[in-house]
């Protein structure tokens, strides 16, 4: 969020960096790890948008983020927040434009979460004056290439950053984040393994549902979803744990685990 950056006014040459207080935000392919990290932010974070959408293409991811981060709770934030499945909308740029309130020529703020073609292009149609697009997503091909619009590059001042990566000041604000509770990383986690399961793991990663899967260096015990720990040592307390805290993997849980160690 802190490589966004706008326009003071409008015939300014001065970059205020950060996402627009109060402005229109949009996530497109939001529903992995990083994605819901960012809906948390926008939502919780001392810069918040006041209209927020989320799009994905798989109906079970995106009934996944709804419960995890409501409607109801953003709205609690001052923050209007849409989930929109654009699996079925080939040009959805203009449907969700069309979400937003109709004095609101566009969003603010845009980040595209997939490296694909077509979502760069959307992205870019959705932008409004002095919008900026954040392609987030780091490509695997070197001739990555996609459409944009450059009159309104031109003529509407809209522009482009990408982000991969961190400083150290990004790492002690991400850190910060967490320990004063604004995001909650716990809700990104779906595994928990030991050392001897990483190899494999690593190797089928691509075939395992769910989100990031957090390794125990000095422990031995196999791939385990959250849903079914028994594999692990003092399983019963590790569950108990787990269900006390919204099916969230949690200090206590990990505390357990330690000190069966």
């Amino acid at each position: 969020f802190r490589a966004q950056y706008h326009l003071r006014d409008q015939y300014s040459h001065e970059h205020v960096m950060g996402i627009r207080q109060g402005g229109a935000m949009a996530l497109l392919g939001a529903t992995g790890p990083m994605g819901f990290l960012a809906i948390d932010l926008a939502v919780h974070g001392a810069r918040r948008p006041r209209h927020l959408v989320v799009t994905g293409r798989t109906k079970e991811k995106l009934e996944l983020v709804r419960r995890l981060y409501p409607v109801e709770e953003a709205a609690k934030y001052g923050v209007t927040l849409h989930y929109v499945n654009t699996r079925d909308v080939p040009q959805y740029a203009q449907q969700l434009r069309r979400l937003l309130p109709e004095q609101v020529s566009g969003f603010d703020d845009v980040f595209v979460m997939a490296a694909d073609p077509d979502m760069v292009t959307q992205a870019s149609a959705m932008l409004a004056q002095d919008g900026c697009l954040n392609f987030f997503a780091g490509p695997l091909d070197c001739d990555f290439h996609a459409p944009i619009n450059f009159f309104d590059v031109h003529y509407n001042v809209t522009h482009i950053v990408g982000t991969s990566g961190g400083n150290t000041e990004d790492m002690k604000e991400a850190i910060h984040l967490i320990e004063d509770g604004t995001v909650h990383v716990e809700k990104i986690v779906s595994h928990v393994l030991g050392l001897g399961a990483v190899v494999d793991t690593t190797l089928h990663l691509k075939h395992i549902p769910g989100g990031k899967k957090l390794v125990y260096t000095h422990l031995d015990f196999p791939l385990s979803p959250l849903s079914d720990l028994s594999h692990l040592p003092n399983a019963t307390k590790i569950m108990t744990a787990v269900e006390e805290h919204g099916g969230f993997w949690c200090a206590e849980a990990e505390q357990i685990l330690l000190n069966e160690a």
